[in-house]
């Protein structure tokens, strides 16, 4: 990304002064705050006690910076002009437990204001906490904040300087090994508008904001933490400016999110004739430099940007990664829309790392050392609609990618460079292994139902599509020599030259309407032959045209074991009529969930130590619908709010009679559920105590 230098350096060694929407108090007018020798807590009871926290901690007192704070009953603070704790000089070090305790009706409305300047960096922000260093945040509650301002409100200022603004409900920034755990932000709102200013044309606007963190810096993690409700940001400065925005984190630079989720709306429009330096949108990161997502999810949301921008990077989990990240084990389901190009359904564009320069240039990246970024157990349920460079896991990448055990099921609407699992590729190495995606892909040109387009070397093991695809014309689309339309099962183009693949199929359909499609194969169209191509099948019932190198079988053919000469099945393919509509299929890294209602079990796949959604309640003439059981003789119960999968199970329907007469309950079996051939749900994570 254009992060340039200073995102990935001199954010490490640079604080930021914070003022809130009143002046702070003067530091002899700090009232004490009650001490209990017992625990060797501060104890926090009232509004007024967390504005003298404020000012004894903003001032430097050395009583109070190391402190360890507790919250003794839940808080409203409504009315309540908010001073931010901590700030550059002073920054928050202590600790503070919430106890689960409720913080309500926080409300900041006042502009970001200058907060104090280091070397040529003019730096804002806003939080619950300003300027977080080594902290320890814990077992908090947020309830119904509202923070509306506007960012970067500055009149005149000199040239070449930088201007930072960095939002969060619990902090701006926390950096430095900073923890925060356990901490639930619900029903939230923030409107940020970035108004038209004089800005000097060498003068740099950035704004870092995240639902919970602005920043996430220098060793610090973000863990079982959460944040529900809506983010809306609007950029009217016609001038050079860097957004970076996610439903949890801004920025997460060399620092961690693990085991936290996102659920509701987040919102960027500029206008059209716009378009900034810069700007990544994600559901829990806006932009990773180094930084690392383990067990995240965003559950049922949307993420709709309106901008014509054209360094842009859009994706369910995260907009933008270096090669120095990691994300794994991470679920997005949702709606993701974008004007602009680079949207993924985990991540929207992968590129250089934070020494780099120019993130989103077009010139591919490859680390000297080959380190691979590995995207590892991921899912997406979603609907994405982009530009150019769209995939159900990945948008673009630049730099060699790994992805290993992912799958996509849901729409995939783009221009060109569209595919199931990934958009584009760079010239660099791409290894898809175990995964594969379901569902509907439509373009205009470069569409495959894994990837779109694949240069350089394409690593495809144990991979299967069954998307349906279909071209359509588009005035925006000129294809290569005036006619050369590419259409592929699993690959749109592929450069071939280096490519690799072995145990793999598509199974879906392949649609083109009245163009012209002069490339076109159900498994992939190849600039020269791969290297390696075995065991690779296709469904010549849906797809009835030839292949240069794939195998056509029958749908008869193609659900049965012998069928797939090559295959290994149950390490890890398998056969069951129950998932995948028959079609061969893996687990790997998964458990299975069979739903049986006495009548027509099915089954889908869960994630490890995840919970599931509750099926819809089924129906039996005469009976009444007991609930879910995990054993045969209905002793067991299954709690779909706590209870997580921990091994391959089944859900028994209980059934019981209405006998009026007697009013004797007699279990008779299993009802009736009339379901979808193939069913797919990981669901967000249970909150302790939310």
């Amino acid at each position: 990304m254009k992060i340039i230098k200073i995102l990935g350096l001199a954010f490490l060694m640079l604080g930021f002064g914070i003022t809130g929407s009143k002046p702070v108090v003067s530091y002899l007018a700090c009232d004490e705050i009650a001490f209990d020798a017992v625990s060797g807590r501060y104890q926090i009871t009232t509004a007024d006690d967390l504005s003298n926290m404020a000012c004894w901690i903003n001032h430097g007192d050395t009583d109070y910076v190391d402190a360890v704070f507790e919250l003794k009953n839940d808080i409203d603070l409504e009315g309540v002009e908010w001073v931010p704790i901590g700030t550059a000089i002073n920054a928050f070090t202590g600790e503070f437990y919430g106890e689960y305790f409720h913080l309500s009706h926080l409300e900041i409305t006042t502009t970001v204001n200058n907060g104090g300047t280091l070397a040529m960096y003019l730096l804002y922000g806003t939080g619950i906490f300003g300027n977080l260093s080594g902290a320890n945040i814990v077992d908090l509650r947020i309830t119904d904040p509202v923070i509306s301002i506007e960012t970067n409100n500055i009149s005149a200022i000199d040239t070449d300087e930088y201007h930072i603004s960095m939002v969060g409900i619990i902090a701006a920034s926390a950096d430095n090994a900073t923890t925060i755990h356990d901490v639930d932000v619900s029903n939230a709102t923030v409107t940020i508008l970035n108004e038209e200013n004089l800005i000097q044309m060498n003068s740099f606007l950035y704004t870092i904001l995240g639902g919970l963190v602005g920043r996430l810096g220098n060793g610090s993690l973000l863990s079982d933490s959460s944040f529900t409700g809506a983010i809306n940001v609007t950029a009217a400065v016609e001038d050079a400016q860097y957004i970076y925005m996610g439903g949890l984190v801004g920025t997460v630079d060399s620092s961690t999110i693990d085991n936290s989720w996102f659920m509701g709306s987040i919102d960027f429009i500029s206008p059209e004739a716009y378009s900034l330096n810069e700007l990544t949108v994600g559901g829990v990161a806006g932009s990773l430099l180094n930084g690392t997502l383990i067990d995240t999810i965003v559950g049922m949301s949307t993420i709709e940007v309106s901008s014509m921008t054209e360094h842009a990077a859009v994706g369910g989990i995260a907009g933008s990664a270096d090669y120095l990240s990691l994300i794994e084990t991470s679920t997005a389901h949702g709606q993701f829309t974008t004007m602009t190009n680079n949207l993924g359904g985990i991540v929207g564009y992968i590129g250089e790392s934070p020494t780099q320069v120019g993130g989103l240039s077009p010139e591919a990246f490859v680390p000297l050392d080959q380190t691979i970024m590995n995207l590892d157990t991921n899912n997406v349920m979603a609907d994405l609609v982009g530009h150019d460079y769209v995939g159900g896991i990945v948008g673009k990448t630049n730099i060699a990618i790994n992805i290993n055990n992912s799958w996509f099921e849901g729409s995939i609407t783009g221009h060109s460079s569209v595919g199931g699992l990934l958009g584009l590729a760079g010239e660099c190495t791409i290894e898809i292994t175990e995964s594969f995606s379901l569902g509907e892909l439509t373009g205009s040109n470069y569409l495959g139902g894994l990837i779109g387009q694949g240069y350089s070397e394409n690593i495809m093991n144990q991979v299967f599509s069954r998307m349906s695809i279909t071209m359509i014309e588009d005035t925006e689309i000129v294809p290569d020599n005036g006619s050369s339309y590419y259409l592929g099962g699993l690959l749109g183009y592929d450069y071939g030259v280096y490519s690799h693949y072995m145990e793999a199929y598509f199974a879906g359909t392949l649609n083109h309407g009245s163009l012209t499609v002069q490339f076109l194969d159900p498994i992939a169209n190849f600039n020269a032959t791969p290297l390696t191509f075995n065991y690779v099948y296709f469904d010549h019932d849906l797809a009835p045209i030839s292949s240069s190198l794939g195998i056509p079988l029958t749908t008869a053919e193609m659900k049965v074991d012998d069928s797939y000469s090559g295959f290994i099945f149950n390490n890890p393919w398998f056969i069951d009529p129950r998932f995948n509509d028959g079609y061969a299929f893996f687990s790997a890294g998964y458990y299975e969930v069979i739903v049986d209602d006495g009548s027509d079990p099915y089954g889908f796949l869960s994630r490890y130590n995840s919970p599931i959604l509750e099926p819809e309640d089924p129906e039996k003439t005469g009976s009444v619908f007991g609930g879910w059981f995990t054993d045969p003789e209905l002793t067991d119960p299954w709690d779909f709010g706590s209870d997580e999968v921990t091994d391959d199970m089944t859900l028994y329907a209980k059934w019981t009679a209405q006998l009026p007469d007697t009013g004797e309950d007699v279990q008779l079996g299993f009802g009736v559920l009339l379901i979808s051939s193939f069913l797919w749900f990981i669901s967000r994570k249970s909150k302790k105590n939310a």
